[in-house]
């Protein structure tokens, strides 16, 4: 079995370990009462592996990645699509009036709606019907189309594309980069936003909503920066998200689960609480010490010759 960097396309990667895919259909079926098992398919085993040219870390095989359908389903909790994140202000600071954005993944369209209300051409992209119906319902301009289709006629075309935790959805990682680098004008800026592996996050890497169908790749500052090396783009600068109040909880259940404590006995419920409870006060007192969930880099496209 060849497999080759879905950045690169070398081979210069190495297996990492292996997971069940058996065990995540039936977590995600306990969680979320979601069935995955079509998706999963004729795949029994999923690998995760590390592209030692970049450092980022991917799963294979590549075509477990959600659908529409499995976003749809996702779409019924309230806290799966925020109108509003910390990225979003970061991004609304680095746009300027009277540019034109391309937000790809832009599910209800609530950033560039804000966006738009302050005189900045705004067009989202988004593959989930019913988030679309949602948003075009609110009049925002949204496409049920990828960036890979969208970019063949829209070369040269924007001054921002961003994506607010798309990117570790994408199993083809490369023609996402290159098709939002294609779409930007010579000296445009690409706006990433992904989950920060360095961050407490670490610690949540096997359970069910950091692996497929849900994510297909883990990135960190390495493997994020590194896309400079093989796109034509110049890394600008890094925003790290402090830890926000509505992560409090998941930070504290995070950290109590990594020392893997029996939480089935006594003295490991015990523990466990006392560790949850700590790991709550230190979130709520010094949250904004603590890095959180997201890291954000934003590129400058190199000018053409």
């Amino acid at each position: 079995m060849l497999v080759k960097s879905p950045i690169t396309n070398s081979n210069n990667v190495v297996l990492e370990r292996t997971l069940s895919a058996g065990e995540i259909i039936v977590s995600y079926a306990k969680a979320y009462n979601i069935d995955i098992s079509n998706i999963f398919k004729g795949v029994d085993l999923i690998y995760i592996y590390k592209c030692l040219d970049t450092g980022y870390r991917f799963y294979y095989p590549f075509h477990i990645s959600g659908d529409g359908n499995f976003y749809s389903q996702l779409q019924k909790f309230d806290w799966y699509y925020m109108p509003w994140k910390w990225e979003h202000e970061i991004a609304k600071k680095i746009i300027r009036q009277n540019e034109r954005v391309l937000e790809i993944g832009c599910a209800k369209g609530d950033f560039i709606r804000e966006l738009s209300e302050t005189g900045v051409s705004c067009l989202g992209l988004e593959l989930n019907n019913a988030a679309i119906k949602e948003g075009v319902a609110k009049g925002v301009n949204i496409l049920n189309e990828s960036i890979q289709d969208h970019a063949k006629n829209r070369q040269l075309f924007y001054d921002v594309v961003c994506s607010f935790q798309v990117a570790e959805h994408v199993a083809d990682v490369r023609s996402f980069i290159q098709s939002s680098v294609d779409a930007l004008k010579p000296g445009g800026r690409l706006i990433i936003s992904v989950p920060n592996m360095t961050s407490f996050y670490k610690f949540f890497e096997q359970t069910n909503m950091n692996v497929p169908p849900h994510h297909m790749g883990l990135w960190d500052e390495e493997s994020l920066k590194t896309l400079e090396s093989f796109f034509s783009i110049k890394f600008l600068k890094y925003y790290f998200e402090p830890l926000q109040t509505y992560h409090v909880e998941l930070y504290a259940s995070v950290m109590a689960n990594k020392y893997n404590i029996d939480k089935y006995s006594f003295i490991g419920k015990f523990i466990h609480r006392y560790l949850s409870q700590w790991y709550k006060f230190i979130g709520n007192r010094y949250g904004n010490k603590v890095k959180g969930l997201t890291m954000v880099a934003v590129f400058e496209k190199k000018q053409t010759n």
